[in-house]
């Protein structure tokens, strides 16, 4: 199995010794769209002490197909189920297939670009207990880099990451996820439904429109009608 999940309490007790240690030592980085530029420390874990994030806006189509064809139960992907490691798995299989998926001749596939580079560029972003909210997808494909060829790929065996506050909530961590992941740039596109949840989400905390569409560095009119398609798909 690809993905080895280490018991919650292992992991927060890792994460918080050496979290305590950056902060200390001045290992920290700016993160400007979490509480104004608070300071996250940086630090370094094994592999296995990190778990995908079920709740990924850019993974949530797939969930729903995998549950409408039969292949997983309802529920199957319910962030409660996160410690699962057959859970864990499968949204690996989503998020493996995503890594490896480029856009035109401009956005290359992550899991071609850490393959030639072999060494990690970026920090992920977790929270206190080891769930990425930012990077999933390169965590995916250091894994399968790793199966490939542990020998060429041995650094992906520790992971470097920025980690959130014990007291960040998951308004501020699905808001950091948006900020960070949906404005249009180099990333792999969100389809228009994972954008119209996410409007639906940031309603439902009382971010306006405006707001939203700024988090997004989307028009206004644009975040509006990916809602609306997905209420009128859902209906």
């Amino acid at each position: 199995n690809l993905v080895k999940v280490v018991d919650l309490d292992t992991r927060q007790e890792q994460i918080k010794l050496r979290a305590e240690e950056a902060i200390k030592l001045r290992r920290v980085r700016k993160e400007y769209k979490f509480r104004n530029g608070a300071e996250l420390p940086v630090i370094e874990l094994p592999i296995d002490h990190l778990i995908y994030r079920l709740e990924n806006y850019r993974t949530r189509d797939k969930q729903l197909s995998y549950i409408a064809t039969g292949k997983v139960k309802k529920g199957f992907f319910d962030s409660s189920r996160r410690e699962d490691p057959s859970v864990q798995m499968k949204q690996h299989e989503i998020l493996l297939e995503q890594a490896k998926s480029g856009s035109g001749e401009t956005i290359k596939p992550i899991y071609d670009e850490l393959a030639r580079v072999g060494e990690q560029t970026d920090e992920l972003i977790i929270s206190s207990d080891g769930v990425v909210v930012n990077g999933n997808r390169r965590l995916c494909a250091m894994r399968g880099l790793l199966a490939e060829d542990r020998e060429r790929y041995k650094r992906f065996e520790t992971v470097n990451c920025a980690v959130l506050p014990h007291s960040a909530n998951e308004e501020e961590i699905r808001s950091l996820e948006i900020g960070l992941q949906m404005q249009p740039d180099t990333k792999l596109p969100y389809e228009w439904t994972a954008i119209g949840r996410a409007v639906r989400d940031l309603r439902e905390i009382n971010d306006s429109d405006d707001v939203i569409a700024e988090k997004m560095n989307r028009p206004k009119s644009e975040i509006q009608r990916a809602a609306k398609m997905v209420d009128a798909a859902e209906m």
